[in-house]
């Protein structure tokens, strides 16, 4: 099995798949299609769109079911900024959200097809709305099918990490199998915005640093996600299952 071993600091991730843009670069108005198990929705707009784009599906919170304020304050990285699309400052005003793909797009009746089913009843008196983001800034959407199998990552001489040591940001269908992950200064694997990724048969351990991020699993912003048959030993949490994720 081959081994990679990290030495220094490590500003965000060590090994990053990472494809993160700050901003959305377009938004649509969600018009008809709410109903959880739906797959069809209708947009006041559809141009712009490509079959094979992930979009972010989302509405303003539900004050019944959504509470911003955390045990550390306002979560603001749970929801984009409405003012700008900005998803690295973040906002708390919609942070209900799944994140989908579009399979198939109807120009006469502004409708697309999402490749999963609505996990739950949206409210139209919440002004949901459909948004992408392009990791290129040519093509809408993430990059597909990156991911690690039969390896194993060392962490132990990290000074630093504020990331993880396995970080994939705007990715679908990210995968982990039979990978050891060790030694964590922070986090162990990050996922952030990301569409059905797959970790399973995998092993993380041993936080070398207390703190409150030393985490084996971190999910933010991640919808259809599977994770099975894996093991986790001495970290702070084994699976933190952060801010605004769906159908995991």
């Amino acid at each position: 099995v081959t081994t990679i071993k990290f030495y220094g600091a490590s500003v965000r991730n060590s090994l990053d798949f990472n494809f993160y843009r700050n901003y959305i670069v377009a938004t649509r108005n969600w018009t008809a299609g709410y109903s959880q198990g739906a797959t069809q929705i209708t947009l006041n707009d559809v141009s712009g769109m490509v079959v094979g784009q992930t979009v972010l599906l989302d509405e303003l919170n539900d004050t019944n079911e959504v509470n911003p304020e955390g045990n550390q304050g306002l979560d603001v990285g749970c929801s984009r900024r409405e003012s700008d699309g900005d998803l690295n400052t973040g906002s708390t005003t919609r942070c209900q959200l799944q994140i989908n793909k579009v399979i198939a797009i109807n120009n006469n009746t502004k409708t697309i097809t999402l490749e999963l089913p609505l996990y739950r009843t949206w409210d139209p008196a919440l002004l949901p709305q459909v948004s992408w983001w392009s990791s290129d800034g040519v093509h809408p959407g993430n990059p597909e099918y990156t991911g690690l199998e039969d390896i194993t990552i060392d962490g132990s001489n990290v000074a630093l990490a504020q990331g993880g040591l396995v970080g994939a940001e705007m990715v679908s269908y990210f995968w982990m199998k039979n990978v050891e992950v060790g030694y964590v200064p922070s986090r162990a694997v990050w996922l952030y915005i990301a569409y059905r990724p797959e970790i399973r048969d995998s092993y993380v351990h041993d936080a070398i640093r207390t703190g409150s991020t030393n985490y084996g699993i971190q999910t933010d912003w991640v919808s259809g996600g599977l994770f099975e048959n894996n093991i986790c030993k001495s970290m702070i949490n084994c699976m933190m299952v952060a801010y605004s994720n769906a159908g995991n």
